[in-house]
């Protein structure tokens, strides 16, 4: 409710408001965040966000707030396959439980699988957007022909 409410995030969906989240939390932490992203061109598959360090995926996240585990879990097995260091799913309550049984036995993938949860993201947002609106005059190079206060 709380996500759908902030006026900050952009999307019509939970789903899209998450991803909006992540994409915002990847570039606050350095990476270059691109939403719906084919790690090849002829791939059937779409990696809802991914945090790009140069050309490479260093973090692939999947939201799943419904439907098929199973097409989640393939997503992030594929993101690996093409380099991903890390793999994320962010995921609503009721279906954690089951994106753990079914990753457990992929080895190629739960060595490296990170389950989040939706609340969870929306905290890291908030705090995020907090620090990173006070911290941005910071990190700005700027002369001044005076001593710059921050009170």
């Amino acid at each position: 409710v709380a996500i759908m409410a902030d006026e900050r995030l952009t999307g019509d969906s939970l789903h899209e408001r998450v991803i909006d989240m992540l994409s915002k939390i990847g570039e606050w932490s350095g990476y270059e965040a691109k939403k719906s992203y084919a790690a090849e061109p002829k791939s059937p598959y779409i990696i809802d966000v991914v945090w790009l360090q140069g050309d490479e995926i260093d973090v692939a996240i999947e939201v799943h707030d419904g439907g098929n585990e199973t097409e989640a879990k393939d997503r992030l097995r594929q993101a690996l396959r093409f380099g991903a260091r890390k793999v994320i799913v962010v995921s609503v309550p009721n279906a954690i439980t089951r994106l753990r049984s079914i990753s457990r036995f992929e080895a190629e993938l739960k060595n490296w699988l990170e389950i989040w949860s939706v609340g969870r993201v929306y905290q890291m947002y908030r705090n995020g957007y907090e620090f990173y609106r006070e911290f941005r005059p910071f990190r700005r190079r700027q002369r001044s022909d005076d001593i710059t206060e921050y009170l």
